[in-house]
């Protein structure tokens, strides 16, 4: 019985969730320093520790992150479409297309787009507004991931691409002959 309780106690513990905490935690800046690098300063902390630091804004950072993902899925939108064109041009017939490429699929889901709340309500003006809201620390995750995901399937497209445009080269040359 004891073993049921202790393995029950195990489970509840294990399946629990936590809330994320989307506060800001207080972090220690303070530092002696002695010099400075590309982007940063380095000194000794209160503990003597020799330590490189940088401080950045976090809006500024998530700015210039939101704005690296919109250029690397314009950036993927047009590859993919150059993809399907010479996929499209490898499987005519007339070149003896043997549907080697496959269609690429749909990119629409990387797309940037970041979750937030949305409310309609009365402000403490009286003013009817739109509020969106969304956890900077949240946002700035998902960002960094999206960026990932948006990388691989860039390289994914660009290599796909680069085949299928030499084979369909060599394809082209070899039945002008």
């Amino acid at each position: 019985m004891k073993c049921l309780v202790f393995l029950g106690l195990i489970f509840m513990a294990s399946c629990s969730t936590t809330e994320p905490d989307y506060r800001a935690k207080e972090i220690e800046t303070e530092m002696t320093e002695v010099g400075k690098v590309e982007d940063g300063r380095y000194g000794y902390n209160e503990k003597g520790e020799v330590i490189i630091q940088k401080e950045k804004d976090p809006g500024q950072d998530l700015m210039i992150a939101q704005r690296v993902n919109e250029n690397l899925f314009l950036e993927l939108e047009r590859d993919a479409f150059d993809l399907d064109e010479c996929i499209q041009q490898f499987s005519d017939p007339s070149l003896n297309g043997d549907g080697k490429y496959k269609r690429v699929k749909d990119y629409e889901n990387l797309r940037p787009n970041y979750e937030k709340t949305r409310e309609m309500g009365v402000d403490e003006n009286g003013k009817l507004k739109i509020v969106e809201k969304q956890y900077l620390k949240k946002v700035m995750a998902e960002t960094q991931t999206q960026q990932s995901n948006l990388r691989k399937a860039l390289r994914f497209v660009q290599g796909e691409l680069r085949k299928c445009k030499t084979d369909l080269k060599y394809r082209k040359k070899s039945l002008n002959k």
